[in-house]
């Protein structure tokens, strides 16, 4: 399965947007928080356990005979610095744009542009490159 960015983006947005504190999204929260982002519940799923192996967000299994229940707890300190470098909507097609370009979109690379994008916007809007 791929790991779509836009998804990546967009899960983190709605998470810190709805996930209240000391809150936890299961099963059924994340579907219906895949339909209101109107993306496929499997790409969902799949996009919250890689965002949870980056170690952007916690989450826990509950694993039973006939389902694996995730609970989604929190976005991690890691996971709102990168969503800070990728919020602004120019900040983030750039970084896409660098990414794809160099032909890695892995979650670290991601990461590593965004961060880098963010530092060169905020240093020309201070004139200070």
């Amino acid at each position: 399965m791929k790991l779509e960015l836009d998804n990546i983006r967009n899960i983190l947005l709605d998470l810190e947007e709805n996930l209240g504190y000391s809150q936890t999204f299961d099963n059924n929260d994340l579907i219906f928080r895949a339909k209101q982002l109107n993306i496929s519940p499997q790409s969902y799923f799949y996009t919250i356990e890689k965002l949870g192996e980056a170690s952007f967000i916690n989450i826990t299994y509950n694993k039973t005979k006939f389902q694996n229940i995730i609970h989604v707890e929190s976005i991690t300190y890691s996971g709102h610095q990168f969503l800070e470098n990728i919020r602004n909507d120019k900040n983030w097609k750039k970084t896409k744009a660098v990414a794809k370009a160099a032909g890695n979109t892995s979650i670290k690379i991601i990461s590593t542009v965004a961060e880098k994008v963010g530092a060169e916007i905020a240093l020309n809007v201070l004139g200070l490159k």
